[in-house]
């Protein structure tokens, strides 16, 4: 039985006809698989772009997502804020692979519709989506989420390597993600490094 939408009983060729066909207007880049070229898909609806024209200059979220197809290739949702502060989805990308050179020539035929390169990226800490970045929008900044800074913190500390393991360390440990706490709430770049300092003196 053929899935709705579906216009051939292979999907690679149904991926095709419907990119190149009835959805060929929010179709930015298409590189069908072959055994020389990577699957790359990346898609942008009218709204998206204006979107992106009216909120893409500050700053620009970017994550993975993994298990949303039978194939397993992974899905890039690119956002922004609004005026409100909610995210909205500007781009979509569908690559077969995580590879840096794959991720880099999907974002390489994207950059065209931003109104110009953002001040920033927000990511996760995966290095193929941070060097696809540098190399792409190497006049922007990026920045890593919180989250992702807070949990390998935790997680380094516990680590026999970081110094600071074990019981007879739990107050090393706690000044640790306290100093990580007050580096979150700096507001400015003079801040941050000062808080650095003061750190430091104290260690001395």
């Amino acid at each position: 039985m053929m899935r709705k939408n579906q216009q051939h009983k292979d999907d690679a060729t149904s991926t095709s006809r419907l990119l190149e066909g009835p959805f060929k207007d929010y179709v930015i880049f298409y590189q069908p698989y072959s055994p020389q070229t990577d699957l790359v898909i990346v898609l942008q609806t009218p709204s998206m772009r204006d979107n992106l024209q009216e909120y893409g200059r500050d700053i620009v979220f970017m994550d993975a997502t993994h298990g949303v197809n039978q194939y397993g290739f992974p899905l890039f949702t690119l956002l922004v804020r609004d005026s409100h502060g909610h995210g909205i989805p500007v781009t979509y990308i569908i690559l077969g692979n995580e590879k840096q050179e794959t991720l880099q020539l999907a974002l390489e035929e994207l950059k065209p519709t931003f109104p110009v390169p953002p001040r920033c990226f927000m990511v996760d800490k995966d290095q193929a989506e941070i060097n696809s970045i540098r190399k792409v929008f190497n006049e922007s900044d990026v920045l890593l989420c919180w989250y992702h800074v807070t949990q390998a913190v935790t997680r380094w500390p516990s680590r026999s390597e970081s110094g600071v393991s074990g019981p007879e360390k739990a107050d090393s440990r706690a000044h640790i993600m306290q100093f990580m706490s007050e580096l979150k709430s700096c507001s400015t770049v003079c801040f941050y490094f000062n808080c650095f300092k003061v750190q430091f003196y104290l260690v001395m």
